[in-house]
């Protein structure tokens, strides 16, 4: 079944500060099935906001509804304090949280303020996501890695259950490994994905189908988008595009209030 969120942008949440509370309410109300949020260290001049934070945020903020990080930059943290980060998240919204990584690289002065070789970063993905897992289980973890040593250290309590690690990245062919297929997949390069529904809105698949129309250039419109959301069991495609139309006018100014679909 294809699951409809929502992004908020850094400004979005500021936005809605004091009112986060009403803000995720009405996007549970609406239907929509999950919050997504981004992360930046340091953007295009200094730009950012920490995902874990703002998801953090958001989480305390509604009883039930999830939320995802898309993506958070894993290469440009060490594992051990992610999984921190993690675990305690965990303990405060227990099965809400789906931690969607990717490499990062759209500003390669983002990379090297970390520490991080721009061209290492697919195989320091790759690492980063095999010891966060490791951690991610309570056990005491040894690994002797390129980029990361460990000797019999432990993150506890693990996290139960354990938030779905989701990467997404995009093919880059300057990087000197990419990432591996480690987890479940998704689309990181958001602008090739996008399907314009209205002003200020725009629906990313990432479905068979619509993979098979971008493959080909096909554009979709609205009647496209719901044929393939109908066709994965949402019957309310049409009123739920409608509920994501008028949310995303409510929470942002701009056109970058964006509505992610994926199976």
């Amino acid at each position: 079944m294809v699951q409809v969120g929502i992004v908020l942008r850094q400004h979005d949440v500021e936005r809605h500060g004091r009112r986060l509370a009403q803000l995720t309410a009405d996007i549970a109300a609406a239907g929509i099935d999950h919050v997504t949020v981004g992360d930046h260290v340091s953007f295009a001049g200094g730009t950012g906001a920490d995902g874990l934070i703002q998801a953090t945020a958001l989480l305390a903020a509604h009883p039930a509804l999830p939320v995802e990080t898309g993506v958070y930059l894993l290469t440009l943290r060490h594992p051990a304090t992610v999984a921190r980060q993690l675990s305690t998240l965990c303990s405060i919204a227990p099965g809400r949280l789906t931690f969607g990584v990717g490499v990062g690289g759209d500003d390669p002065r983002e990379l090297e303020l970390c520490g991080v070789d721009p061209r290492t970063r697919g195989a320091r993905m790759d690492e980063s996501v095999a010891l966060l897992r490791a951690f991610l289980t309570g056990e005491e973890v040894d690994f002797h890695g390129r980029f990361f040593r460990v000797d019999g250290a432990s993150v506890r309590p693990a996290p139960t259950p354990a938030p779905p690690i989701v990467v997404g990245a995009p093919h880059d062919p300057d990087a000197e490994t990419p990432a591996c297929p480690i987890g479940v997949g998704i689309g990181a390069e958001w602008p090739e994905y996008h399907v314009d529904l209205a002003d200020g809105v725009s629906v990313c698949l990432v479905t068979d189908g619509f993979e098979e129309a971008r493959r080909d250039g096909t554009r979709l419109g609205r009647a496209e988008v719901e044929r393939l959301v109908a066709a994965q069991e949402r019957p309310d495609a049409a009123c739920l595009l409608d509920d994501l139309g008028t949310l995303a006018d409510q929470v942002s100014d701009d056109t970058a209030a964006v509505v992610v679909a994926r199976a």
